[in-house]
Formats: structure tokens, C-alpha cells, sequence
């Protein structure tokens, strides 16, 4: 597996980072802007738009190049809900280099989970039963990435 980007791939996913995902500024951590939920994002919207995917090693390097503030929390095993959850008191460490890394069951980036969350709808079909403002905001998402690719190819 490759570990890096060739440099336009490299450059396109730092300046879509960069215009759809800010730093938030907390220490805030949900589902969505843990680090497995942030690449599975970034990765089909690149795949879609752009033509190429990403490896989660290659988005967390990238989010650690730009300067984004990365946190780390080791797991625990709920026996209610039966899987791994965040813990302060678990012990539970991820295995594979990009989470052994930083010695956590979890890792989370500082970014606003709902832009991961509208991210992600850009890459779905939606029900025919979604709001029409919920639609709309879609929409013009999907126009801003079209946007967004016309600029940085040039054309």
C-alpha cells in the first residue's frame, strides 16, 4: 500500500480540507469527526469528484500537516451495547499504524461534524421522502465541490 499521494492528489485533498473542513477550536468528540468517520468521508468524496481515493494514514497526515488539532482516546468494551466505545477509564488501544501511533482506541479530529455529516450526504442518493431544505442544502454543496474542482484543475 502506497503511504503517499502524488503531489496533485496531495494538494487537492490539503485545499479541500481546508475549504470544507476549518478547525473548530474544542476538544469536542463525536462519531462523526472521529478519525474512521472523517476518512470514509474525505475518501468517497474524492472518489467521486476528483477520481482517486485515500488511505486513513494519508488523511491523518494530512490534517496533522495543516496543523489541525488531533485527539486521542483509548477504548473500552460496553458489554450493553456490545462494541468498542470511547473511555477515560479503557485501556483498549487500535490496532494498525495510523491509531498505535498515537497509542488510542480512537482518534478525533477538530472539525466541525456536521460538515462531515453534509459531506457525506454529497455522496449518497437521498430518499425520496427528504426535505426539500435538506435537498436544497445538498444541492448547493455538490455545486460549491463542482466549484471547488474548477478552480483547483484550472478550468
Amino acid at each position: 500500500m502506497m503511504n503517499s499521494l502524488p503531489t496533485a492528489h496531495q494538494h487537492i485533498l490539503d485545499s479541500f480540507i481546508r475549504a470544507f473542513l476549518p478547525p473548530r477550536g474544542n476538544r469536542r468528540k463525536t462519531t462523526r469527526n472521529e478519525l474512521q468517520r472523517v476518512h470514509l468521508t474525505l475518501h468517497r468524496v474524492l472518489q467521486k469528484y476528483f477520481g482517486f481515493g485515500v488511505t486513513q494514514q494519508q488523511v491523518l497526515t494530512a490534517f496533522e500537516k495543516l496543523g489541525y488539532a488531533i485527539f486521542a482516546k483509548k477504548g473500552g468494551w460496553n458489554a450493553h451495547k456490545k462494541d468498542w466505545i470511547p473511555s477515560a477509564k479503557g485501556e483498549i488501544t487500535r490496532a494498525g499504524d495510523t491509531y498505535e501511533e498515537y497509542s488510542a482506541g480512537f482518534l478525533y479530529v477538530d472539525v466541525e461534524a456536521g460538515s462531515i455529516a453534509q459531506l457525506w450526504l454529497a455522496t449518497t442518493t437521498l430518499p425520496a421522502d427528504t426535505s426539500p431544505d435538506k435537498a436544497h442544502q445538498r444541492e448547493l454543496l455538490i455545486e460549491r465541490i463542482h466549484t471547488f474542482k474548477q478552480v483547483i484543475s484550472g478550468t
